[in-house]
């Protein structure tokens, strides 16, 4: 079985979230020891990431992980079935 991709829910909130913190995405990026380049496609919601990296980032910002990520998996399934409803 394929592991889970997960994808930003809402790459506005979590930005905000960021400035409300006082981070830069350069400040967070050594914090969760991710590249600056691949958390930027995390977070603005242009690439999906492994479970245990969603993981760490949410923990970063004090959410749980459902809380600002979906598998994106069932991005695939919603859209499928809107297309199948048309």
């Amino acid at each position: 079985m394929a592991k889970a991709k997960m994808r930003i829910k809402d790459p506005e909130y979590v930005q905000e979230t960021l400035g409300y913190k006082g981070l830069t995405l350069t400040k967070f990026s050594n914090q969760v020891n991710i590249s600056y380049s691949r958390l930027s496609e995390i977070l603005n919601g242009k690439n999906t990431t492994k479970a245990d990296t969603a993981h760490t980032i949410a923990n970063a910002l004090g959410f749980e992980i459902k809380d600002i990520f979906f598998a994106d998996s069932v991005r695939k399934i919603e859209t499928k079935a809107v297309k199948e409803g048309d």
